[in-house]
């Protein structure tokens, strides 16, 4: 979120908490979903990234099941054999954003 310029940013929104940290989920206008954490000085940290925000989140939660979610729309759930086939990118593509970032 930090390295996103806002003209590409859809929409963004407060979803969650881990311990003291704020969760955010937020599209681009290029259809990137991410879930991202709260971190001090402004910066964030990629939880989970994918084509849609149900999947964005789902690899957020693999990764870290202290996740507090506090908000959940209608079309963010879906049952996971609906999309598993795109786990395996969406974990790549989380992988490298988060490699980036340096974590």
């Amino acid at each position: 979120m930090d390295q996103i310029p806002a003209a590409q940013v859809n929409w963004k929104k407060r979803v969650g908490k881990i311990d003291d940290a704020e969760v955010w989920a937020l599209s681009t206008v290029g259809g990137l979903n991410l879930v991202v954490k709260s971190l001090r000085g402004g910066k964030t940290e990629v939880l989970g990234a994918g084509p849609h925000r149900a999947i964005a989140r789902h690899i957020a939660e693999r990764q870290n099941p202290s996740i507090v979610w506090t908000t959940l729309e209608k079309g963010e759930h879906f049952p996971v054999e609906t999309f598993e086939w795109l786990i395996p990118e969406a974990e790549a593509m989380t992988k490298a954003l988060r490699n980036a970032q340096g974590f």
